[in-house]
């Protein structure tokens, strides 16, 4: 989906996955099974990277804080890492100073994702994890402005049309935002 929407929106900058960068061009090395610990560093180099940039910048990013927060709370869940819980109680002021960078998230849920992960049982926690902090907000994460999440549902030209539709949305806010008289 990513790569279809950057074919069609070369003016936005792309921010790959934090793990893709910190393995192939900062050389850090991951075990295989990945702990709180591997979930929080690519949490610290995603918080970096929105820091990076302005609000009126146009980026996408494959990954949002939320997704790093649904891994350490599926690890606490499927009792995979101890140090999960301390983890997760470290990462919500990062995640909400994240959050408050973007201006929209959008949700693909696994059974639109084709499946080709080897850890089922994790992606499938993660999932519902994911979809409680992003849909309902179980945590409080959210303001009443910031960040909109767009749930994507269909064929990639399905999801596409309706993240640019949203976009369009985004874009006539601002536009009669800044037509205002004083």
């Amino acid at each position: 989906m990513i790569d279809a929407f950057l074919v069609a929106h070369q003016d936005f900058a792309h921010e790959p996955e934090p793990y893709q960068v910190l393995t192939e061009e900062l050389g850090e090395v991951f075990p295989a099974q990945l702990s709180a610990e591997d979930f929080y560093r690519q949490l610290e180099y995603n918080v970096g990277r929105l820091s990076d940039y302005q609000p009126a910048d146009s980026v996408i990013f494959e990954r949002c804080p939320v997704d790093f927060l649904a891994y350490l709370f599926a690890l606490r869940d499927l009792q995979r890492d101890p140090q999960a819980t301390s983890v997760i109680e470290i990462s919500m002021e990062m995640v909400s100073a994240g959050l408050e960078q973007l201006d929209l998230i959008v949700l693909l849920p696994i059974n639109q994702v084709e499946a080709d992960d080897e850890d089922q049982e994790l992606r499938e926690a993660v999932d519902v994890r994911l979809t409680d902090l992003l849909v309902s907000d179980d945590l409080g994460l959210f303001t009443s402005t910031h960040p909109s999440v767009l749930e994507v549902k269909g064929s990639t030209a399905d999801r596409l049309k309706m993240v640019e539709q949203t976009l369009e949305i985004f874009q006539g806010m601002t536009q009669t935002k800044a037509a205002e008289p004083m």
